[in-house]
């Protein structure tokens, strides 16, 4: 199996996961058996996971310089609103600036969930600081992992990817709110 079709299915695996667990849980509570719900949170995966899961898939594909898997792991709703010219260009610079390959990574997550029309929309920003063999640096993705009213919006939707000097500067702040879906390698902060 290729990577593109590998990832795919991992990330299907990953959606079907959680939503396995939210119709579990919606039966549950409405069937008057919400003390069983302990059991199944310590079999679902948390966020983190998700998270760690997906930073794997990503670094993965950069190390690899495998534009195609990273591709495939963002939304079809992302990449159709993407100038595909802009995003080779920039995944071409994302490959030129990585370095190394991955030792350990640590990250952060900003989570949100909201019900929109009836249908539940669960998104995870990650923040994460990657040491690779050669080098820090540290890279941000923006992914919806659930919405039930259109699979199109599943999957990334952005990767920022900055160098630790940046990282390190006493006027940093992630660039990531204003910005259109794609791949952005920051070693500069804007003026």
């Amino acid at each position: 199996m290729d990577d593109s079709k590998r990832i795919l299915n991992i990330m299907k695996r990953i959606i079907t996961s959680y939503l396995l667990v939210v119709l579990t849980s919606l039966v549950l509570l409405s069937s008057g058996c919400g003390a069983n719900l302990v059991g199944l949170s310590e079999t679902a995966k948390s966020d983190d996971d998700l998270a760690d899961e997906i930073i794997e898939l990503i670094v993965e594909a950069i190390e690899a310089k495998d534009a195609d898997t990273l591709f495939s792991i963002f939304s079809v709703e992302s990449l159709d609103e993407m100038d595909m010219e802009l995003l080779h260009e920039r995944t071409e610079e994302l490959f030129s600036v990585w370095s190394g390959n991955m030792v350990e990574y640590d990250g952060e997550l900003s989570t949100s969930k909201k019900t929109k029309s009836g249908n539940v929309i669960r998104k995870i920003t990650g923040f994460y600081d990657i040491e690779t063999t050669e080098t820090m640096c540290h890279l941000l993705f923006m992914s919806t992992v659930q919405d039930e009213g259109n699979e199109n919006a599943e999957g990334i939707s952005m990767i920022v990817y900055v160098t630790d000097e940046l990282f390190q500067s006493e006027d940093f702040y992630w660039q990531y709110g204003n910005r259109e879906p794609g791949i952005y390698v920051d070693t500069k902060m804007p003026k």
